[in-house]
């Protein structure tokens, strides 16, 4: 479908408000994308041996993709290199 229009690693929109993003992963099967530093959710991990402590695990979960578009913006790895001349 329009899974194609989109790769790792992409700069995208959110369609929803002002966030914008590098495409982490994509899951074709069920048309969802995961966008760095958007959609960030909080875990909370017990401890699993004894003397371990519990933590706060922050990651992405993924945005349905008729919620994203595609940025100008240039991705990371593009910026970061230099223009050949």
């Amino acid at each position: 479908m329009a899974a194609a229009a989109f790769r790792t690693g992409d700069m995208v929109k959110i369609l929803s408000g002002d966030d914008k993003g590098a495409v982490i992963s994509l899951d074709r099967k069920t048309n969802k994308v995961v966008v760095e530093g958007v959609n960030v959710r909080t875990k909370h991990v017990k401890p699993m041996k004894e003397g371990e402590q519990g933590r706060l695990l922050k990651r992405e979960v993924a945005v349905h993709l008729s919620n994203v578009a595609p940025s100008d913006e240039p991705a990371p790895a593009e910026a970061a290199a230099p223009a050949a001349e």
